[in-house]
């Protein structure tokens, strides 16, 4: 099997109320493609998305947004979620964080309604990529956008 991501580390922006089909889908391609993908949030401990209507499952926090750095990350993942972005929108850190990967030209995915999440961080450029819904090929596009536009350097 081919794994183009081996040993980048890759951060997942997410707070109480993500999309978990982000996260789940998110873990699942780049685990099969050699990442590793820590959780960052402005929450501690767990964070729990929205499935179906309801909460979801809880997923562990790997590092809070205010003591993450871009630097230590290849790319960033930014999942979709109106109660988690309300969160993210409340601090700077979210403007330092996502800004670190677009002064360095690191690629930026967001997913769903995230877009907006940029709108409010005044972060566009060419290093993002914006998916609606994540089908098989929106998945494909994820590997290959990242794989073109990563720091190798930049190892978990």
């Amino acid at each position: 099997m081919n794994k183009p991501l081996t040993g980048l580390k890759i951060a997942a922006l997410a707070a109480n109320g993500f999309q978990e089909e982000h996260l789940i889908a998110t873990q699942k391609i780049l685990r099969d493609s050699g990442a590793l993908l820590k959780i960052i949030s402005t929450d501690s401990g767990l964070i729990s998305g929205i499935a179906a209507g309801g909460w979801g499952h809880s997923h562990t926090v790997d590092e809070q947004l205010n003591v993450a750095l871009g630097v230590d990350y290849a790319a960033v993942i930014v999942m979709g979620g109106e109660a988690s972005h309300a969160k993210f929108k409340k601090t700077a850190h979210t403007k330092r964080f996502i800004g670190s990967f677009q002064a360095a030209q690191k690629p930026v995915v967001v997913l769903g309604n995230a877009i907006e999440l940029l709108d409010f961080t005044s972060q566009m450029n060419d290093s993002v990529l914006a998916i609606d819904e994540m089908t098989e090929d929106a998945k494909a596009a994820i590997i290959e956008f990242l794989t073109n536009n990563s720091d190798m350097d930049v190892a978990a």
